[in-house]
């Protein structure tokens, strides 16, 4: 009986240590899969195109991007529910709710109480987008927060005139977007494209590109001093060193509420305006 048990024990301690590197084989496998899962190359102008390996995209022939945590549509949150944010839009609530509850350094100095005092949820977004002084394709001034955001719900995207490949796509687009949302535009909404070029994209070259896809009012197209243009877009996430790599991203939010959300700005009009319709009557 013993001599039995031994060697039942025997046989299954084998059967263990033998199943062992079967085991260890199949969890490399399955990292060496999540690993090679993780790269993916989406078309710039198509986001639907996705692909795991580099190459040329098969509809328009564009060269296949690859995939950052930005390439995200979130979806539209209904009125009442809490919007779902990805990893740059905690950033910026993050940053706002720091804005809020830190005193500014001036009037800090001015007013030792001004310590103590949190700031307005107005307050605090204008001390995060920053009242950064830009010019309109018109050539007109505009306070960044205080002219074009405060109290509005807008449309931010980003664009250079001399763009040979999204960017005439994705106006024309946003141009049937501002076709849909009518009269709300120039009332409530605000649409805003910013130069990634402001060295060349002057005022008179941003009015000729926007006359092209025949922009009505209520949409403006910004650029301005390279320095205080940068700041705007590194506040939205938008800043890049190379021109071709700004994002093609749709920015959408309701500074009343402070919801904020993604969309990919060459996604169907009819989508991209239902959202904007229902962020704004979010409360």
């Amino acid at each position: 009986m013993k001599k039995l048990m031994i060697v039942l024990l025997f046989i299954f301690a084998f059967a263990s240590v033998a199943a062992s590197p079967a085991d260890c084989a199949t969890g490399a496998t399955q990292k060496r899969a999540a690993k090679k899962g993780a790269a993916l190359y989406i078309c710039p102008m198509d986001p639907d195109v996705k692909s795991p390996r580099p190459g040329k995209c098969p509809k328009c022939g564009m060269t296949l991007r690859a995939a950052t945590d930005a390439d995200v549509t979130t979806e539209v949150p209904m009125p009442g529910a809490k919007p779902a944010t990805n990893a740059s839009e905690r950033q910026v609530e993050k940053a706002i709710t720091a804005n809020a509850a830190k005193p500014d350094a001036a009037s800090s100095a001015a007013s030792p109480a001004a310590e103590n005092k949190p700031k307005s949820a107005d307050e605090a977004a204008a001390a995060y987008f920053t009242n950064t002084v830009l010019l309109t394709q018109d050539g007109k001034p505009v306070h960044f927060y205080d002219d074009l955001l405060k109290g509005r719900v807008v449309l931010i995207n980003f664009v250079f005139t001399t763009c040979q490949g999204v960017c005439p796509v994705m106006t024309a687009n946003l141009a049937k977007v501002q076709e849909y949302l009518g009269e709300r535009v120039g009332s409530h909404v605000n649409m805003i494209s910013i130069s990634v070029d402001p060295a060349v994209d002057t005022p008179e070259a941003l009015k000729k590109f926007a006359e092209s896809y025949k922009v009505k009012s209520g949409w403006y197209f910004l650029t301005g001093k390279k320095d205080d243009v940068e700041l705007v877009l590194r506040k939205l996430g938008g800043y890049v060193a190379d021109k071709n790599d700004h994002t093609s991203l749709l920015i959408i939010g309701n500074l009343e509420t402070g919801q904020w959300m993604k969309m990919f700005a060459m996604a169907r009009p009819t989508e991209i305006a239902d959202a904007v319709i229902k962020i704004a009557g979010t409360k």
